[in-house]
């Protein structure tokens, strides 16, 4: 009867470890992977020297959906413009889900960023229309540029399909 108990305690422990991993490796195998990289691994190269891997790493992680949102937005602040730029289109790429970020990007301190912001809330269109509020402050930006870029994002978002009317003036003083 003790040996009884013994072989199925044995059994339980090894169904526990053969079940930990199976799942573990079950996690592993689901790993979302672009270009055979992981969001962690993409996320650490924009962090890189050569400007090239950073818009390159900007780019991959547009392919990472909504999760990549925050990361993006912080890197149109990137000392470079092609770096911005990459950051730029694959926030453009995400679309509505990126909207939330891109209203707090239009808050930096940084006259870039809230530029690019303003852009990408443009290129989304219609379906950036939560930022419409925050799009009209940006109406009042110190920075000519952001005021400009804030109104244009404003007239494609809010014109949806009635040509060329626009609802805001073209520029603004």
């Amino acid at each position: 009867m003790k040996g009884r108990r013994f072989s199925r305690i044995g059994a339980l422990i090894s169904l526990g470890v053969a079940v930990w991993l199976f799942l573990t490796a079950l996690g592993q195998a689901d790993e979302v992977r672009y270009r055979g990289r992981t969001f962690p691994e993409w996320r650490s190269a924009l962090k890189d020297r050569s400007p090239e891997v950073r818009a390159g790493a900007a780019e991959a992680l547009g392919q990472f959906g909504p999760s990549a949102a925050q990361v993006l937005s912080a890197s149109l602040a990137d000392p470079e413009l092609r770096v911005r730029g990459a950051a730029a289109e694959a926030l453009r790429s995400i679309g509505p889900a990126a909207v939330p970020s891109l209203v707090r990007a239009l808050e930096s301190q940084d006259i870039r960023v809230r530029a690019k912001a303003a852009t990408v809330l443009g290129a989304i269109g219609p379906a950036a229309r939560e930022a419409v509020p925050a799009l009209v402050k940006a109406t009042k930006d110190p920075s000519a540029r952001v005021r400009e870029l804030a109104v244009d994002a404003l007239n494609r978002i809010t014109t949806e399909g009635v040509g060329s009317y626009t609802i805001f003036p073209l520029t603004c003083h």
